[in-house]
């Protein structure tokens, strides 16, 4: 199979749209090399974009996307296989460190009468464009901006 027929078989985002403010960054690449980043563009590449016929999918763009969250959800265990890392422990670890940090947040819904976790990974402005505004971007630059503040105390 075709790259180019795979891509529009899975639907995947084409790219992903990093602003240069926050490419410019110290901070960027210091979290580029980090363990999360590695779960965080995971998390990234399974967003809800576009109406799913049926199932988890539908739910969350109908009650996720359709308001302006960029979601998804994935099963911890599922996450750590596709990745690489060993245990579902370590991609709990890390998930939490991203919430903790702002660079995600965590929703409690219910599917199939299971408490599950939807994850939010930004926004966008609900437009043709779709400009979208990941909590990682702010993230990245307030933690630069409060670096630099910092070295002039």
């Amino acid at each position: 199979m075709k790259e180019k027929d795979m891509y529009e078989l899975i639907d995947y985002p084409k790219f992903i749209r990093i602003p240069w403010c926050v490419l410019e960054t110290t901070e960027w690449y210091k979290w580029i090399n980090s363990p999360e980043s590695k779960v965080w563009f995971r998390m990234y590449k399974n967003t809800i974009r576009k109406q799913m016929k049926s199932g988890l999918g539908k739910k969350i763009y109908d009650e996720y996307y359709k308001k302006g969250l960029i979601c998804m959800r994935w099963k911890q265990k599922d996450m750590a296989l596709d990745i690489g890392i060993k245990s579902k422990g370590q991609v709990s670890k890390l998930i939490n460190s991203l919430a903790e940090k702002g660079i995600i947040k965590k929703h409690i819904d219910k599917w199939n009468n299971k408490r599950i976790i939807i994850y939010e990974m930004g926004t966008h402005d609900k437009t043709v464009s779709t400009n979208e505004n990941m909590h990682l971007y702010t993230y990245v630059i307030s933690t630069e901006l409060d670096n630099k503040v910092d070295k002039f105390k």
